[in-house]
């Protein structure tokens, strides 16, 4: 009868196996701190520029398209033109460019188009215009942004009205003035005509 003889296999060599496996494995894995720092400092400066773009576009289709079916028609290249004359108090080119603006399709919808067309009526004096545009420029008023094209001092609506106010009261004070001078200039050459004949007469 043949004995039993039993084999056993030593685990301390496995569990030193797994153990450099680990350690092979951590060793792999393992990133200089150096380098990690500059890993997360790019990681960082990628999602700041994801975060930059989406705000950016956003904002830039909010200014060209703004809110309520309101959107910029009057191209950024007009209204720097534009920009330009309001600060220098240029007339003469604001006029050449209202054409341009009354023929774009929507230009009463754009508060960039309407604030030129308001400011240009407004300082020539054009009262009739500036009342016609005024109802349209307070519907898309905080509406839709400013083009930054239109890089001047802006004015509110109510601002406006105010300035429309003033000027017709200025233009019915004048008017009055100049009724009174043409009355008083009237008596005055009555009188002396008056007199020259009653001069006449008693010669």
């Amino acid at each position: 009868m043949s004995k039993k003889v039993e084999i056993k296999v030593p685990s301390e060599p496995a569990a030193d196996s797994a153990v450099a496996g680990e350690v092979s494995a951590h060793s792999r894995l393992h990133i200089p701190r150096k380098q990690a720092v500059i890993l997360l400092f790019a990681l960082c400066l990628l999602v700041a520029g994801i975060v930059s773009y989406v705000l950016s576009s956003s904002s830039s289709k909010k200014n060209q398209n703004g809110t309520a079916g309101f959107k910029q028609v009057c191209s950024d290249s007009l209204l720097a033109k534009a920009s330009t004359a309001i600060s220098k108090g240029d007339l003469a080119t604001l006029h050449s460019l209202q054409p341009q603006i009354v023929s774009t399709k929507g230009y009463d919808h754009d508060i960039n188009c309407l604030y030129v067309l308001e400011w240009t009526s407004l300082h020539s004096g054009k009262l009739d215009d500036a009342k016609k545009y005024l109802p349209a420029m307070k519907a898309v008023y905080n509406k839709q942004a400013y083009s930054n094209a239109l890089a001047v001092d802006k004015i509110t609506p109510t601002q406006i009205e105010s300035d429309i106010t003033d000027l017709a009261q200025e233009r019915q004070s004048e008017a009055a003035d100049e009724a009174a001078f043409s009355a008083d200039q009237h008596q005055l050459d009555v009188a002396g005509d008056k007199a020259i004949s009653e001069q006449r007469h008693g010669q």
